[in-house]
């Protein structure tokens, strides 16, 4: 839950807080790489993804969203351009976290992917909309 809570900060409407939050994923991950194939960093990274993206095309956005995955909340800015930004830095650091999790543990790594993609196909919900989904069939 602690890691949650630091991915989550990641994307805080504060910038001292999300600047924070980033060095302590990167210690993390340093001392306890497992972590990047950890199914609930993973759930967690994807629903960030997919919550900081869906934001930018709400008409009348809102600053706090629930995450599916963790039922933690999610402390948005209110400009477009950050969440923007934010979202464009959830991309590259999704794609890091799966390229490194992919070199250190291809079978568990493609194991949650599948699993991942398994649940949104038996739930059949938001399939072409998730952020998430997407980058997990890339």
């Amino acid at each position: 839950e602690s890691v949650e809570f630091i991915l989550i900060n990641c994307c805080n409407r504060k910038a001292i807080i999300r600047a924070m939050a980033d060095r302590f994923v990167a210690q993390l991950l340093q001392r306890f790489p497992r972590l990047l194939w950890s199914k609930r960093c993973l759930s967690t990274l994807f629903d960030l993804l997919d919550a900081v993206g869906t934001s930018l095309y709400d008409r009348s956005p809102q600053t706090e969203v629930t995450l599916p995955s963790s039922r933690a909340p999610l402390d948005l800015t209110e400009s477009r351009k950050e969440r923007q930004d934010m979202a464009s830095l959830l991309v590259r650091r999704c794609s890091e976290w799966l390229s490194q999790a992919n070199a250190l543990a291809p079978r568990q790594t493609q194991a949650l992917l599948h699993e991942y993609l398994i649940k949104f196909h038996q739930t059949g919900v938001g399939l072409l909309h998730h952020a998430g989904f997407s980058l997990a069939i890339d």
